[in-house]
Order: structure tokens, then sequence, then C-alpha cells
């Protein structure tokens, strides 16, 4: 059911049981090759949904919901999933979809229109913490903690179906985004913590493992976007340091930028795609900040009013629909 046109395209990378989290978040309208300026007749905004407190809110985990639009973020006060850190999140059509989280045995599906939280009442997937993306009308979900089967999943607004693909080695911490009708997805960690270095392209049918010399260094719960014909990979940690690092992919080449301004180093941020531009928010000690980058420059943005830090937060490309 997977089709070629590709909608939106997010991901959050998926923690670990050991409490090591990754949210990372990519979505573009239509192909991802199509910039769109500010301005333009789709109206976007990126949705934020929980991670971690530096306040401990009960279990330590938010349930706040938040959008921004290039220039302010706004609190939606409405009531959806429950407290939760490294849920799944991607854009599907005029609305983003949730799934999972740790902070307990989290295996529910909710979408979001910009308003309103809906639980899906669709048989769920068995791991709650997972990778998700956007290829076509569907998402596609794949990866889990340590003891999990690998598996790749869909759904497509109604229902989740497994399908009989072979997905890549077990693995949490990974990174994943769209790519031009693909998916591309980096690196995490094996079931013992050891980060990897991998790069998987799934097409809808099959994952092809990436056979290129060039790659970044091995991480996990790194960032990772859609911009225009590429994707952009932002941080994440290695055996023994935290990364500040920017590396782009065209599907052929990994390419490492040298950038004088950056984010600092951090894993755990929540990166995705609006318009030409990638949002990048949080991470590391409970960051607050929040980050634009446009290809070729990072810019912090300044903002009267931003979501409390956090890491292990949800963000997710959502596309206005008429009349909201």
């Amino acid at each position: 059911m997977i089709a070629d046109r590709l909608l939106l395209a997010a991901a959050v990378g998926c923690a670990a049981c050991s409490g090591h989290h990754a949210a990372v978040a990519p979505d573009a309208p239509g192909r991802p090759g199509d910039a769109i300026t500010d301005g333009a007749a789709i109206d976007q905004r990126v949705v934020l949904f929980g991670g971690e407190d530096a306040h401990g809110l009960g279990t330590g985990d938010l349930p706040d919901t938040w959008t921004f639009d290039g220039t302010a973020w706004s609190q939606v006060m409405t009531t959806g999933p429950g407290e939760r850190d490294s849920p799944a999140m991607a854009g599907l059509g005029g609305q983003v979809v949730l799934f999972g989280g740790a902070g307990g045995l989290l295996l529910d599906t909710w979408t979001f229109d910009g308003t309103t939280w809906t639980l899906s009442a669709s048989t769920q997937p068995p791991c709650e913490q997972s990778t998700m993306a956007t290829l076509g009308d569907e998402v596609v979900l794949t990866g889990g903690p340590g003891g999990a089967p690998t598996y790749t999943w869909t759904f497509d607004e109604q229902a989740w179906t497994q399908t009989a693909i072979a997905s890549p080695s077990e693995r949490f911490g990974a990174s994943i985004a769209t790519l031009d009708g693909t998916l591309v997805m980096f690196g995490g960690s094996d079931p013992n913590e050891t980060v990897l270095q991998d790069t998987w392209i799934f097409d809808g049918t099959t994952w092809t493992q990436w056979s290129g010399t060039g790659a970044p260094p091995a991480r996990s719960q790194a960032t990772l976007a859609t911009l225009g014909d590429k994707v952009v990979l932002f941080g994440g940690t290695a055996e023994d340091s935290i990364l500040d690092d920017t590396w782009t992919f065209d599907g052929t080449t990994w390419t490492e930028l040298t950038l004088a301004t950056h984010p600092s180093a951090r894993a755990d941020a929540a990166m995705a795609s609006l318009g030409n531009r990638v949002v990048l928010f949080g991470g590391g000690s409970f960051l607050q900040d929040t980050w634009l980058f446009d290809g070729t420059a990072w810019t912090e943005a300044t903002t009267t009013s931003a979501p409390p830090g956090r890491n292990s937060a949800a963000l997710a490309t959502w596309t206005v629909s008429p009349g909201n």
C-alpha cells in the first residue's frame, strides 16, 4: 500500500531500555526536492510532543503539545497522549501520527489534527520504542529495544499492518528520514549497546544496506531530517563522546559540513523539516534552544517563548489543512 507519492516525512529515534533516548522527526510536503519558502501556499508547522522533563513532572516525562511556525512557539491546550518520552511521530496528510514511547508499556496510537488528539482503536505493533517515518500515504515503523525482534509495520490512518519485509538488524536509537520517495536510516545501538555506522535505504518493498564509503562516525540518538534533495544528520552520542557535527546525504554520498556556528554537542534532540529549513529543539541536558538550518548555515532562533527544556521529545511536520 506504500505509494510512490511522498506527502511528508518524520521520524523519532527510539529509546534504549537503559534510559538513553533519541528523537528524530523529518517531514516535507510534496517531493523533498520542492522547497517551500516562507509564505508559500502550503501552510506548515512543526509539532512537538512529550519528552523528558528536567524538573521531574510526574514520571519525569511531559504530556504537552506545542507548535512552531518558524517564528514563534505556541502551546496547544489539549489533552491526549499521556506523559512519555521518545515516542515515534510522523506527519501523514493533514495530521501527525504518534505511536508508543517510553514511560511504561506504551503501545497506543494517536493522531493530531492541529487541535485535537484522537486515540486509534487499531491493533498495535508489539514494541513501545521504535523509529517511524512517512513514506507515501503511510507511516513506516521499525526497530525497537534490545530483546525485541526486528520488524516493519505500516499505518494508513486506519490500521497497522505487519509486513513480511526483512528488516535491518536489531537496534535502538536509530535516525530515520524520507529522501525522494525512500526512507534513509542511519546508526543506532545494537542490543549490546555498541553504536552502529550503517546506512539503510527502504523503497517501500525492500531494505537495502548502502555500500558506499565516507559515512559519518558511528552514533546513536542523533537527529535526521529531510531538507530538499538531501537528509541532514546532526549530533548524537558515540562510544565515548557527544557529537556536534552536521552531515548531509543525497542517497549516494555522505558529506560533512564545516560550519563555524552550529548547535552545541547533544544527543536526544528533536528535529523536523519546516519548508526550506529544518528545525532543531532541545536535547542534551534538557536544553531549551531552537535552531534553524537552511542547508548552508545554522541560526539560533530568538523567540519570546518556548517549550520547557527537554530531551527525547518527538517533533514532526504538520501540514495545515484548510479550516484549521
